[in-house]
């Protein structure tokens, strides 16, 4: 008796079944992957989240998924959400410790309370630049909580996510990144304030005032004279 012949990866069938409302249709095909056979996928819904009511419509999307599946680019449905694919996306880095440790501090504090329990194939721009805006206005989890994170720092998690969603991408987990679709604060808005030193008369009026006024931190401010004046003796 012949063997009846193993679908390869990427062989889709229509199916059929019952629901309450009545017939509704479902494809059933295989996912190739690198390392091993592949996996079955059962899509009982379209695009845009719609159940296939007609062979019809089930066959129209067959189509799309065969030829995504010829170029490469088709992304088989995941459940995984974005707080569980940052959580692998961290302990797989190899960072010095206290990069990660602050890559970890900003999911914890500004992504994961709102988007983590969002899949990642229902990542949006728009969600992450909604993500945005609320941490610029109320994004502060310290003893200023309730006010809003400066655009340094919002651009700082913006570059946290992208690089994990575009390692997802990479991964074959979502077919786009949509951090590139989002709107983060602008990068003049985000530059480092410029740093103005005193001049060599600006600092010895001031410590001038402290001598006059007894200030507590005299010995402390008593040190910067002293660099002071090494610093004009080694000038000269």
């Amino acid at each position: 008796m012949t063997k009846p012949r193993r679908r390869q990866a990427g062989e889709c069938r229509i199916v059929e079944y019952r629901t309450k409302a009545g017939v509704r249709y479902a494809i059933k095909y295989r996912v190739p992957r690198e390392d091993g056979p592949g996996r079955q996928v059962l899509l009982r819904r379209t695009r845009d989240r719609q159940p296939m009511t007609t062979r019809g419509e089930a066959a129209k999307e067959l189509r799309g998924i065969l030829s995504e599946l010829a170029r490469g680019t088709h992304v088989a449905p995941q459940k995984a959400t974005l707080g569980e694919w940052l959580d692998q996306w961290l302990d797989s880095l190899r960072l010095a410790p206290s990069t990660l440790a602050s890559y970890r501090k900003n999911v914890r504090l500004h992504i994961r309370p709102k988007l983590g329990a969002v899949p990642l194939v229902k990542l949006t721009g728009t969600k992450i630049t909604t993500l945005y805006r609320d941490l610029e206005r109320t994004g502060r989890q310290d003893h200023q909580s309730g006010t809003g994170l400066s655009a340094r720092t919002v651009r700082y998690v913006h570059t946290i996510l992208k690089a994990a969603l575009r390692e997802a991408v990479a991964q074959g987990l979502i077919a786009t990144n949509p951090a590139d679709k989002a709107k983060p604060p602008a990068a003049r808005d985000a530059k480092a304030p410029e740093i103005h030193p005193w001049t060599a008369g600006e600092l010895s009026a001031f410590l001038s005032w402290v001598d006059d006024h007894g200030c507590s931190d005299a010995v402390a401010y008593g040190c910067w004279r002293t660099r002071a004046c090494v610093a004009a003796n080694s000038s000269r």
